[in-house]
């Protein structure tokens, strides 16, 4: 499943456990043309019932692998992100965030 991570992410992504993200999203031999995509997709799960995943983005967020996102992304995308799943300002560090 890792290799085919586009094609889940379309289909069946929302409707995974949080437990079945993080298994997916930190393997190590997943293939995504962008480590963003796999921000968007966390953020799109989390967005897809909010109330009760919230709790579950620092965790999903350590297994993103941020570091491998342009600059430019990191500084806008991922805080208008941030700003609309959480009404609090979002995070520098989101290992150590809490939402």
């Amino acid at each position: 499943m890792p290799k085919q991570f586009l094609a889940v992410m379309k289909y069946e992504f929302i409707s995974l456990s949080h437990e079945e993200v993080i298994q997916l999203i930190s393997c190590s031999d997943l293939t995504v043309p962008f480590e963003e995509n796999v921000f968007e997709s966390v953020i799109n799960w989390l967005k897809h019932e909010l109330g009760c995943r919230k709790q579950f983005l620092p965790e999903l967020m350590e297994h993103v692998r941020l570091p491998l996102t342009s600059k430019a992304y990191e500084s806008e995308s991922i805080r208008q992100c941030s700003r609309r799943v959480s009404s609090k300002k979002p995070p520098t560090n989101y290992k150590t965030a809490s939402f």
